[in-house]
């Protein structure tokens, strides 16, 4: 049986391809809407249009949904869970706020990303102390 870091080091390489890849996977993927519309690239806002609520919602749930499974996996307590709800209504927070009209908004609520991450963290580390 693994330990919790020899999976979590297991899980992990393969993001680091994705973090490495995604500068140059940009230019042929649908990623970013005002500067890709100038600089003629595509973008999943372009893409997604209208919808692009509705996908980031799915994209939310989805990802509320792994870090919950992963950490099922790894045995973490109660206190995680609670985190991840807390997380989970970040999400909700950005997604149901932004107006993706104002490119102020917009950063404002991606710059909010790292109250996400510190939310996710600091569960991780109150469920691994409190299990």
């Amino acid at each position: 049986m693994y330990t919790f870091e020899c999976c979590s080091l297991i899980l992990g390489i393969p993001f680091l391809f994705l973090f490495s890849t995604y500068p140059l996977v940009k230019r042929l993927t649908y990623w970013d809407k005002e500067d890709d519309q100038k600089a003629g690239v595509k973008s999943t806002a372009l893409l997604f249009g209208d919808s692009t609520k509705q996908w980031t919602t799915g994209f939310a749930i989805a990802c509320i949904a792994g870090f919950a499974l992963s950490v099922f996996h790894a045995g973490l307590g109660w206190a995680y869970y609670v985190c991840l709800a807390a997380a989970a209504g970040h999400l909700a927070w950005q997604i149901w706020t932004v107006d993706l009209s104002s490119a102020d908004d917009f950063s404002s609520k991606f710059v909010s990303n790292q109250w996400f991450g510190a939310i996710v963290f600091g569960g991780t580390l109150a469920g691994r102390l409190l299990s």
